[in-house]
């Protein structure tokens, strides 16, 4: 019998909650449908020595670690033909 999407989200947020109690997990976890948002939790604190808590609002120093995800999504238009990989003088490369 197939879960639905409200007991597979049950599932991760039990893990997320596991995680967050032994501390391996610090931050906010938002989940939506494309109906509604039907997880919403933020663990710990955004600055410790501040005691300032996290929240859906808080901005994250993600620095670098998008990169790869956004190569990854735009090679994906590539693949699908939605965007040239060499457009005149300007080729994906340059953009990532």
């Amino acid at each position: 019998m197939a879960l639905s999407s409200v007991d597979r989200v049950a599932d991760h947020a039990e893990s997320i909650e596991v995680a967050a109690s032994e501390q391996a997990f610090i931050g906010v976890v938002t989940i939506d449908s494309s109906e509604e948002r039907i997880f919403d939790c933020s663990y710990e604190s955004a600055h410790g020595a501040l005691a300032v808590p996290n929240t859906a609002a808080t901005r994250f120093a993600i620095a670098s670690g998008s990169k790869a995800f956004t190569a990854l999504a735009v090679m994906r238009l590539v693949e699908d033909g939605a965007i040239p990989l060499i457009d005149g003088a300007v080729t994906v490369e340059h953009l990532l």
